[in-house]
């Protein structure tokens, strides 16, 4: 797989999570973006990963003293957001950091 095609399948799977997530998550998304915003000038953040587990994908943005994280499982189907799991008990998969922000600012 390319890297091509992994960053496609990665930013559908961050856009599915934002589907799955409920508005205050949303919107601690959006408080961190602002908050980055005021100390950098710059709207977003600095870098975004997504990890995937077998057991499910842990996003992950960073940026100037701001942080931001949310883990997604499937559930016969239905996204469930909730708290990552201990690292120990999970195994990934692969990791994938985004070249720029995968997530559609006007969506959320």
């Amino acid at each position: 797989m390319g890297r091509n095609e992994r960053e496609a399948i990665c930013r559908e799977i961050v856009e599915m999570m934002f589907d799955a997530m409920t508005e205050e998550k949303r919107t601690a998304y959006k408080n961190a973006c602002a908050r980055n915003c005021y100390l950098t000038s710059h709207y977003g953040m600095s870098s975004y990963n997504l990890t995937t587990y077998k057991e499910g994908w842990h996003f992950v943005c960073d940026g100037c003293r701001t942080h931001y994280s949310a883990w997604a499982y499937d559930n016969d189907g239905e996204l469930i957001i909730g708290r990552k799991p201990n690292e120990e008990k999970l195994n990934m998969i692969w990791s994938h950091t985004f070249s720029d922000n995968p997530i559609d600012l006007k969506k959320i």
